[in-house]
């Protein structure tokens, strides 16, 4: 009898350890959501300042809208891909804020001055060395051509270029027209077509769910292009 009750205490003390353990591990899984959305939140409010104040103007394509709709993308896609850890997802949301924050003072070359800037302010919102390499890594991953090395610079990359096979194609393809050709990168609609040409045919998305969802628009797209540019050889 005296065995019974000792091992039932026993039991019953063990328990008591993992119910105190498992009690300290939400805690900190509560504490650790917390910190993410404060921080977020900072990061956010901070970024769209500085993009509202110091983008230059005639960025019709690269705006603050375009870094809006990358973040919308990128997370659409997290959650098609089954992205599910909330410090992916905050990484992965802090990189699409500061992917095209490098416009600011340069054009060619922006995405390493965006790594630039993100390296010398997050952490002063509390981000590790080890997080800041791996939004760096997401941000330089966006650089033509892409070059995407792990699950999260894929999403980026794709929501860079959601556009291409999305049904405001022409829409978001004409403000990056307007954008060039104004800053002389251009020369004309006829070379922008040949370039949009050569660009869509060797374009490649990443992600299993943009594979699925784009390609079929991204090839209709091409072939319309594509209509565009030996027509006008046949002028």
């Amino acid at each position: 009898m005296h065995q019974y009750k000792l091992k039932h205490l026993n039991c019953f003390s063990l328990q008591n350890k993992f119910t105190h353990y498992n009690f300290e591990l939400n805690t900190l899984a509560i504490q650790f959501k917390l910190m993410i959305t404060r921080n977020l939140a900072s990061i956010e409010a901070h970024v769209w300042k500085k993009l509202e104040e110091k983008l230059p103007e005639g960025l019709y394509y690269h705006g603050m809208h375009h870094t809006r709709d990358v973040l919308e993308s990128a997370l659409l896609i997290a959650q098609m891909e089954g992205v599910t850890d909330k410090e992916d997802l905050f990484l992965l949301h802090v990189a699409c804020l500061y992917h095209d924050l490098g416009f600011i003072e340069v054009y060619k070359g922006h995405e390493m001055r965006g790594c630039e800037i993100a390296r010398a302010e997050l952490p002063g919102f509390g981000l590790t060395e080890e997080q800041i390499k791996k939004i760096c890594s997401m941000i330089i991953s966006t650089r033509l051509p892409q070059s995407p090395a792990t699950e999260l610079e894929q999403i980026i990359c794709d929501a860079d270029l959601y556009y291409l096979g999305g049904t405001d194609y022409e829409t978001v393809s004409e403000t990056l027209f307007k954008e060039q050709h104004e800053l002389g990168m251009i020369k004309d609609r006829d070379e922008w077509n040949k370039i949009q040409l050569e660009f869509l045919q060797k374009h490649n998305y990443f992600t299993a769910s943009v594979k699925s969802s784009h390609n079929l628009g991204k090839s209709m797209h091409t072939k319309r292009i594509l209509g565009l540019v030996n027509n006008n050889k046949k002028i």
